[in-house]
């Protein structure tokens, strides 16, 4: 997948986010679909040791523990903190695209999870 694609695709979902993070609302299915399809875009850019990563594992586990819990307050402020994750690596995505650099973290292969059928 190119930068420009990948690009793209960031931008999509980041438009899903205010429609699927309405404050009130639980719509649990529908947050957790798009978390992890915000999760697989951000392993198809950064390597596991990249910060961005290791950031959104640590959330992702506190986001565990909060339902495992049923403390709603401590839920959100962790999805919060996913999204503030994403856009941060969405940022990142479209400073290197438009200065023109090379994403180095970017250019390993794209697998598909379930059949392990590289993607590009």
């Amino acid at each position: 997948m190119d930068e420009q694609r990948l690009l793209t695709w960031f931008e999509q979902i980041e438009g899903r986010i205010s429609q699927t993070f309405i404050p009130g609302t639980h719509q649990y299915a529908m947050r957790t679909a798009l978390l992890t399809e915000m999760q697989t875009a951000l392993e198809s850019v950064f390597p596991p040791s990249h910060t961005v990563l290791r950031r959104w594992e640590d959330v992702r586990s506190r986001e565990s523990q909060a339902l495992q819990n049923d403390h709603g307050s401590r839920l959100e402020f962790a999805q919060d903190e996913l999204i503030a994750i994403f856009r941060v690596a969405h940022r990142l995505l479209r400073r290197d695209t438009l200065t023109g650099s090379r994403m180095a973290y970017a250019r390993r292969p794209l697998y598909n999870a379930s059949t392990k059928q590289r993607l590009w």
